[in-house]
């Protein structure tokens, strides 16, 4: 097998670097979307009692956004017997992105203290 030279090498960066500033692009637009579907969400969690809904996870964090990233939101407020009515119609709202609710009265204590440190309201 014969071992790549620098200059070979240097004919194919420009490719890989389209490529990437694609992919970028790409994550930035479904990212976008994503945060379209979160704020219908919450509203559909907000008609429901939520007095509170938070986004976290990696919607809210730079880098990666790609097909197999989701939606995660935080409510406070539904009442238990409403929650999961309220679960499947935010999951509407969601329309492409799988979407993740939990409610922050219900979460292990770690959690929900990231929750509420790295929380973006809607």
């Amino acid at each position: 097998m014969q071992a790549m030279t620098d200059e070979t090498f240097a004919e194919y960066l420009p490719g890989i670097k389209r490529r990437w500033l694609e992919e970028q692009r790409g994550w930035q637009t479904r990212r976008a979307r994503a945060w379209e579907r979160a704020r219908g969400a919450a509203e559909v969690l907000r008609r429901f009692g939520a007095t509170r809904v938070l986004a976290f996870g990696s919607l809210t964090r730079a880098g990666r956004y790609d097909a197999r990233s989701d939606i995660d939101l935080a409510e406070e407020g539904i009442r238990d017997e409403e929650f999961w009515r309220a679960y499947a119609e935010a999951t509407e709202a969601a329309d492409d992105f799988e979407l993740d609710v939990v409610d922050v009265a219900h979460c292990p204590p770690e959690l929900r203290a990231a929750i509420l440190r790295e929380g973006v309201p809607l």
